[in-house]
């Protein structure tokens, strides 16, 4: 096997109690010829000092700091100084296994792929418990990969996954979205990959946190919402994904739909901008309107009435 540089990307804002494990993953990889490039995103905790006293002692750790300007920003700034012929996504309150980085630069090498992917461990912050999650493909060719992301048997997230360098040149970043930054990022990714691979073992270990970014309500998502749907939609067309891709396009659609309702939007005004297929909103429409009588969390108690919105709210909250 070569040896080729591999670049780790590692967005930090304000982990202190999560950096440290992150970092000693990184760098206690069997693959030694690594660099990690840590962007401190204007941290208001010690995180930023940690990195630096950190980088004293670890050559191959370059510490960025920039003010807070979000994660998209972060990561750009990290691709755009990193080194590698390939690079990986680390989230900072995460960490990876020894092996993760040889096993996916392995297949990558061995079968000239631009991906691989790997399984993942959903680590509960409080309870230690962890639920391993797969990361599959529905065949080999492009719109089989398509249809796995947009029916999530593949995460839309960066981190788990090995990509070559230059397929960044191309994709566009979400610049300003505050939902579906990540799946806008790794759509452009799959869509400009000639082969993807996946390596069915939990390398990544993705701890769920209640004060993380993702599990933080915000409010007033639903714009964003639909900002991210019809990105998605407009790929489709600028890209000229075929006819195997709309029925997986569909349920995106759907549990995306019952994320930016649950969000604060209306099921009318988002059948206007974006032109929900007619089955859908017929599924949706009666249910949505129950919730607001009886309100979500009851709403999905019973199992009776929300069967398709419940398995949507599944979908639509998984990793």
């Amino acid at each position: 096997m070569t040896n080729p540089l591999i670049s780790v990307i590692i967005p930090v804002y304000n982990v202190g109690n999560y950096l440290l494990k992150c970092l000693d993953s990184c760098f206690s990889q069997t693959y030694t010829n690594i660099e990690v490039i840590a962007v401190n995103d204007g941290s208001t905790d010690n995180s930023g000092k940690m990195l630096d006293q950190y980088a004293e002692n670890e050559l191959r750790l370059k510490v960025i700091h920039q003010q807070n300007r979000g994660v998209v920003r972060a990561r750009e700034l990290g691709i755009v100084n990193s080194k590698g012929e390939y690079v990986c996504f680390v989230d900072s309150d995460d960490f990876i296994e020894k092996d993760m980085i040889y096993s996916l630069l392995r297949v990558a090498l061995g079968t000239k792929a631009d991906i691989v992917s790997c399984d993942f461990c959903i680590c509960d912050d409080k309870t230690g418990n962890k639920v391993i999650k797969r990361n599959y493909y529905l065949g080999s060719q492009k719109e089989d990969i398509l249809a796995s992301l947009l029916l999530r048997y593949c995460t839309w997230s960066l981190w788990g996954k090995l990509f070559r360098r230059e397929l960044f040149d191309s994709i566009k970043m979400p610049y300003g979205l505050r939902v579906g930054e990540d799946g806008l990022v790794c759509f452009q990714a799959y869509n400009y990959s000639r082969k993807v691979e996946a390596v069915n073992l939990p390398f990544y270990n993705y701890v769920q946190r209640t004060s993380s970014v993702t599990h933080t309500k915000k409010a007033d998502l639903s714009l964003d919402i639909l900002e991210f749907i019809e990105q998605i939609m407009s790929m489709k067309d600028m890209f000229h994904w075929g006819a195997k891709i709309d029925m997986p396009m569909n349920t995106f659609i759907a549990s995306q739909m019952f994320v930016y309702y649950v969000n604060g939007g209306r099921l009318k005004r988002m059948i206007e901008r974006i032109g929900i297929p007619f089955r859908i909103s017929q599924m949706m429409s009666l249910d949505l309107r129950f919730i607001e009588k009886v309100g979500l969390l009851i709403f999905l108690k019973m199992n009776y009435i929300s069967g398709y919105l419940r398995r949507l709210y599944i979908y639509a909250t998984s990793c």
